[in-house]
Formats: structure tokens, C-alpha cells, sequence
């Protein structure tokens, strides 16, 4: 970790199955297994009794702790029994210190062969959380999965009210629960596999998710088994973003909106993920939005090539020069932030733009 803090992290399997499909490989997408050692200096964990499943994130569902500790400012740390969490799933937080009442939420999940721990510093969440106040969640794989991957490429787990992301779900309803948070602030983003996972939290809870920012993923649905992944890496779909768009409508009948906001990052040398997975998510939340596949504006942001769609409902960025990584810009000035895996060095910080498109600083 870069900043010296103290994190939990708890035991991960870090099999290779599928690796190179989910995680983060090195410039140009080699897939290896990205997994490096966390420096972490303690740990700690809290508990509260388990709760039902939920449908909404303002839900009471689940019940707060009544003798476990809370988790201690400016540490992640885990959770422990947050739901009856049937995606068999960890449950990190970092809350920063000073949190007051009706603050916002931010999930952010991890790539394959991977621990929240190399996420929180890494990305710089931790540090716009911090400043900006808010809470952290870091959902994190078990041993379950030997690979380190959430399952976005099965059906079970790409469904309302069940698997993973009922999981996911249950740990925002905890934190609203324990801290008051405002339920109409609640973000997700992640990167490669956490990418998928974003857009599935998108398509099957837009009624808790207001927005979310996919790192390097997929579509929500480009498949629904691990057979057809290898097309879906290799950009070897064809639909129309109305067919894309179906796919995220049906995933919840009868809901109408409205739906996400999506900011879309996508290194444009990603060997792992193909490039126009990024476009097929564009089409997708464009198509869902009821916008237009034609940007309302294409400009340059610090150097990098940035597309606005609607109202800025939707947008994307090319990210120049990069590979399966995700964006960073190391340093010490207030638009600096990250440093090593699974970081590379844009001169962008996708973190403090995703954290001011979703309205973090307000």
C-alpha cells in the first residue's frame, strides 16, 4: 500500500482459471496475474447480525450491529456477517474520518486475482475519500472462486435479487443502516471483472445505483456462461444497441427508469479486453438513456480523448497509451493520485474525475 495504512485483507485464492479474462495484466494486456502482495500492517474486523435479502439499498433489511466495534476511521476493514450474502462474498470498508450523516456511497469492485486491498490507495479512492467525505465499499472475492473473479459471465450471478449482486446490495444496505448515508447517492465502479460486475450492479439495481464508471469490462450480458467469454474479450459480437439495450431493460420487467448515468474508461492498447467493448457499452447505456449513439460533445481531457452523450448522461474516454490498467496519475499535487499495480501512469486520475462526475464533491 502507498500510504502506509493499516488494511484488512482477507484470504483469496489466486488460480490462474480465467485470469487473463478478468484481471489486470501488464501494458497491453498481457493477463498475468497482477495478484502482488499487499504491505498491510494490521487488521482488524467487525460483525453485525445477518440480514435479509433486499431489493433496495434504503431498505431496512440490514440489521445494525448491536456489540461488534465499528470499523475504524481511515482503515479498511472487514465486515463480517452484512447479509446472508448468497454470492459468497467479502465485505471491506473504508470510512474516512469526519464522516458526517447523508454522505454518499462508492462500490468499488475489484479485477480477477485480486484483494481490495490493491485497489483503495492504489486508485486513489481513499484519497478523494478522505476529502470529499464519503464511504467506501470493496466487495472481494472468496476462495470459492479460485481464480479471483466475480462470476459476471454467468447467468446466476447477472440477476435481480440474487447471487452477487444481492450480495453487493446487502453491504450497501449495512452501510446505510450504520451510517446514515444518502440512499440517492450511490455510486459503483470497477475495473476489468469489476467492470462487468458494474454493469451488471447497473442493470439489475437501478433504483439503488445512480451512476457507475466501468473500468476496461464488458457489457452487461455479452454472455451469460464462461463459453462464450473468449468472444466477448475478443470484441467478436455483433448486436445493435437497441439488442444491447434490450439486455439491460430485461433485466429488471416493469422498471422504466430512470436509469444510470455511465462513464465509460477504456485503454485504447487493451489486449485483454478488446477496445469495442467499450463502445458496446456506450451503445448500451446511450440506448437504454433513450439518447442517440452520436456524442453531444467530443473534446480532450488532460490529454486524453473524452466523448459526452445526452446531458452528460452518458460519456467515454479513450484512454491513450494504456493497456488492461487502470488510470492513474502518481504524485503529489491535488489532481494527483495512485501508484503501482493496478495502476499506469496517463497523467489522468480516473478516480477524481469519475469521484466529481458523480458529484462527490458537493
Amino acid at each position: 500500500m502507498s500510504t502506509g495504512k493499516n488494511i484488512i485483507i482477507a484470504g483469496l485464492g489466486l488460480g490462474l482459471i480465467l485470469l487473463a479474462a478478468c484481471g489486470g495484466g501488464g501494458s497491453g494486456g498481457s493477463g498475468s496475474s497482477g495478484g502482488g502482495s499487499s504491505s498491510s500492517s494490521a487488521s482488524s474486523s467487525t460483525s453485525s447480525s445477518s440480514s435479509s435479502s433486499s431489493s433496495s439499498a434504503s431498505s431496512s433489511s440490514s440489521a445494525s450491529s448491536t456489540s461488534a466495534a465499528e470499523p475504524t476511521d481511515g482503515v479498511l476493514t472487514q465486515v463480517t456477517n452484512f447479509g446472508t450474502d448468497p454470492g459468497q462474498l467479502d465485505m471491506f470498508v473504508y470510512k474516512p474520518a469526519g464522516l458526517t450523516s447523508n454522505r454518499p456511497v462508492v462500490v468499488f469492485l475489484h479485477g480477477c486475482g485480486s484483494q481490495a486491498a490493491q485497489y483503495d490507495n492504489e486508485t486513489g479512492w481513499t484519497k478523494w475519500a478522505d476529502q470529499m467525505k464519503f464511504v467506501l465499499i470493496f466487495p472481494q472475492v472468496t476462495s470459492v472462486q479460485p481464480d479471483g473473479c466475480f462470476r459476471y459471465y454467468m447467468a446466476e450471478h447477472q440477476m435481480y435479487n440474487a447471487g452477487e449482486p444481492l450480495s453487493v446490495v446487502q453491504m450497501v444496505n449495512w452501510v446505510q443502516s450504520h451510517y446514515n448515508t444518502d440512499s440517492k447517492r450511490v455510486f459503483v465502479t470497477g475495473f476489468s471483472a469489476g467492470a462487468a460486475m458494474t454493469n451488471i450492479m447497473l442493470a439489475t439495481y437501478p433504483d439503488v445505483f445512480s451512476a457507475g464508471a466501468p473500468v476496461a469490462g464488458i457489457p452487461y450480458k455479452c454472455t451469460e456462461s464462461p463459453a462464450g467469454l473468449d468472444n466477448c474479450l475478443k470484441g467478436n459480437v455483433t448486436l445493435t444497441a437497441k439488442q444491447w439495450g434490450d439486455k439491460v431493460r430485461a433485466a429488471r420487467p416493469g422498471y422504466s427508469g430512470p436509469w444510470p448515468r455511465v462513464s465509460i474508461w477504456q485503454g485504447v492498447d487493451d489486449g485483454t479486453v478488446a477496445p469495442v467493448n467499450a463502445t458496446w457499452t456506450m451503445e448500451q447505456w446511450t440506448n437504454v438513456n433513450g439518447l442517440t449513439q452520436t456524442p453531444q460533445t467530443s473534446n480532450t481531457v488532460s490529454g486524453q480523448p473524452h466523448r459526452v452523450y445526452g446531458a452528460n448522461v452518458v460519456e467515454a474516454y479513450d484512454v491513450i497509451g494504456t493497456g488492461h490498467q487502470f488510470p492513474i496519475k502518481p504524485g503529489t499535487g491535488t489532481e494527483d493520485c495512485g501508484s503501482g499495480y493496478p495502476g499506469q501512469d496517463n497523467g489522468i486520475c480516473a478516480s477524481l474525475y469519475t469521484a466529481r462526475w458523480f458529484g462527490l464533491d458537493k
